[in-house]
């Protein structure tokens, strides 16, 4: 007799191999830029939110002290963002976009966005909201990590 895996289960292995095939989809377009997808993360963020903490780019991120300050090192050796001692706390560090990371930050992310549109677009823009209105209601039905 086979074994057979429960709805939970079967639908999380869906979304993890979804989640697997976009992420490579998307890191072979940002291979092109000697990008990874974290440091593509940093990227977004600084170009949305031109001026953050390292810390709260860590926090949305979701990545260790540890690996913001591997990533941020990465970055600025590229010469892609700079760190400045916060001028109301010295303690911490803001992080920002140079011009030459500007200038790339506005050109991958529009690609980048129209790559996941593109993979989204398989399935009918109803099926999309229904999908995300699923995901968010399982995301605040986990609560916080």
């Amino acid at each position: 007799m086979k074994h057979q895996l429960e709805l939970g289960v079967r639908t999380w292995l869906h979304m993890n191999h979804i989640t697997h095939t976009v992420g490579r989809r998307l890191s072979g377009h940002l291979e092109r830029y000697d990008l990874t997808l974290a440091q593509f993360g940093v990227l977004a963020h600084l170009y949305a939110a031109p001026q953050i903490s390292q810390q709260m780019l860590a926090d949305r991120l979701f990545v260790t002290k540890g690996n913001m300050v591997g990533l941020l090192n990465r970055l600025e050796g590229r010469k892609l963002i700079v760190r400045r001692p916060d001028p109301e706390d010295g303690r911490t560090h803001v992080v920002s976009l140079t011009e030459q990371g500007v200038v790339l930050a506005a050109r991958v992310v529009p690609e980048h966005e129209a790559l996941v549109a593109e993979c989204m677009a398989l399935i009918a823009p109803e099926d999309q909201r229904a999908l995300h209105q699923l995901l968010h209601m399982l995301d605040r039905a986990l609560g916080p990590t």
